[in-house]
């Protein structure tokens, strides 16, 4: 919802009060809410089972980070899964070169924010089913697809519904991507050093989204507009999906393996 309600103040009150309003609202509203909501919080004490409780085989060494660093599965799967932080953020950073250049109106393209929320949603829901059934590993190759399918239509598409087009396909990619990224690791690595695998995938999301939009404004300043480098974007990743295929025995025996 707040795309549309900042694109209707942008152009109600211009974008100088649209930062001092905001910042007023952190001030004034999140600020005590949140020193509200942190009094009194329980202190949790964590019970460490005299077990091993790791679900490993005896005598596998687990993987830790530095282990997981020097494995090239690990980065083979993390450069399909980046491709939706990175490709995403970078549109949406960009998305005034690309209404200029389709002739759009913003406040369309604001308007139909809601769209990529609600399809996101019911993928998540929906890929959370699918993900239990057949596991994250298996849905890999197909997780992409979608966000292929989305740059192609900002790529090809000029008129003003391809847009509800291009954010209903990106929210059910980033739903569907969203949910396996934070599975995937588990059936890899196991549980043991979760949250310090989980933590390296994170970091490389971050990077990805803050790299995006510099690339792009890098290759439109040299002359190829965003709507262009949605081709790009588009091979990467069927680029993506097929590596997921030809690794996909590769990545059936590693789960295979951590599940033993």
């Amino acid at each position: 919802m707040l795309p549309v309600l900042v694109a209707l103040a942008l152009v109600t009150y211009g974008w100088r009060d649209v930062w001092q309003i905001t910042a007023l609202v952190l001030i004034l509203l999140f600020i005590p809410a949140l020193s509200l909501l942190f009094r009194g919080q329980p202190t949790y004490k964590t019970k460490i089972a005299a077990t091993d409780t790791s679900g490993r085989a005896q005598g596998a060494p687990e993987w830790n980070r530095s282990r997981v660093l020097r494995d090239g599965l690990f980065w083979w799967v993390l450069l399909g899964i980046l491709a939706n932080s990175g490709i995403v953020t970078l549109i949406f950073f960009h998305q005034a070169d690309l209404v200029a250049a389709k002739g759009w109106s913003p406040l369309v393209f604001a308007a139909s924010f809601p769209i990529l929320s609600v399809s996101s949603a019911v993928a998540g829901i929906v890929g959370g089913t699918l993900l239990d059934r057949f596991g994250a590993w298996r849905l890999l190759p197909y997780l992409l697809l979608p966000l292929c399918l989305s740059n192609l239509v900002l790529w090809l598409g000029s008129a003003e519904w391809t847009i509800a087009v291009f954010f209903f396909l990106t929210g059910v990619s980033a739903g569907m991507v969203n949910g396996a990224a934070s599975v995937v690791w588990a059936e890899l690595y196991g549980t043991t050093n979760l949250g310090a695998i989980r933590a390296l995938a994170t970091a490389g999301l971050v990077f990805a989204s803050a790299a995006g939009p510099g690339l792009a404004g890098l290759l439109i300043d040299a002359g190829i507009p965003l709507q262009t480098q949605c081709l790009y974007y588009a091979l990467y990743c069927g680029a993506a999906s097929v590596m997921y295929l030809v690794l996909s025995s590769r990545i059936e025996r590693r789960v295979r393996q951590t599940a033993a």
